[in-house]
């Protein structure tokens, strides 16, 4: 057995590089170089879309179910795709530009949010079907939470920058908070259960306590917060 094995590997070979200028001529397929020199396993690609069929100009967002799919929100055309098992299918065309938000609601379901209009949309994974649950008073949505405690979603919208609410099953959407910004880009939720939302161009990150209730957390030296992700402290 210990003959067979090492009859299959590969030969090993070493090589001297005596500057940077050479080490860098090369391409670090599936490896990382570290400043120090090191060559070290890293990421690799692969194409999912087959050659010649036409894919999406972008991948804008995208939500994890607990199957381990991972759907991805595309744009010019709106579709939403699942990848499983290194294939990629389409689920649901939305009829829009770009699926600016994603989320997994109620049974399984997917929440979209889709540019232009600012539609919120639910998906049925299985089939593709869905229907829309509301719009919001913003021209943009940027993110969706999904609140099953509550049952209700909330979207972060932009132009203006203000968070809604609205029923997970659809209904009157709401306004729930408004700091003053552009756009707010993101909304998640804290350890506690509180909401984390921010955006642009203030950059300074929020945590909304209730309706129209929240706290400044930090001022950021920067014109955008895009994305914030609460540890386990």
């Amino acid at each position: 057995l210990f003959y067979a094995m090492a009859a299959q590997a590969a030969p090993t070979s070493s090589f001297e590089l005596s500057t940077f200028k050479k080490l860098s001529a090369g391409e670090p397929k599936g490896t990382l170089i570290s400043s120090f020199g090191e060559v070290v396993p890293g990421y690799g690609s692969t194409r999912l879309t087959p050659k010649g069929k036409k894919a999406a100009l972008m991948y804008w967002s995208s939500a994890k179910a607990k199957d381990g799919t991972l759907y991805l929100g595309a744009g010019q055309p709106a579709k939403i795709y699942a990848l499983k098992g290194g294939k990629l299918r389409v689920v649901a065309d939305l009829g829009a530009v770009l699926v600016s938000a994603l989320t997994i609601g109620p049974k399984g379901k997917l929440i979209a949010g889709t540019l232009p209009d600012a539609r919120i949309l639910s998906v049925d994974p299985g089939n593709g079907k869905w229907k829309e649950l509301g719009r919001l008073p913003s021209k943009h949505v940027w993110d969706l939470d999904y609140d099953a405690k509550r049952g209700r979603l909330v979207a972060a919208g932009g132009a203006p920058g203000k968070l809604y609410t609205l029923p997970a099953t659809g209904g009157k959407v709401s306004e729930y908070y408004a700091p003053g910004e552009k756009h707010l880009l993101f909304v998640s939720r804290d350890t506690r259960g509180a909401l984390l939302t921010g955006g642009s161009d203030k950059a300074i990150l929020y945590r909304v306590t209730g309706k129209g209730r929240a706290t400044a957390i930090h001022d950021f030296d920067a014109t955008e917060l895009r994305k914030v992700v609460a540890a386990a402290d």
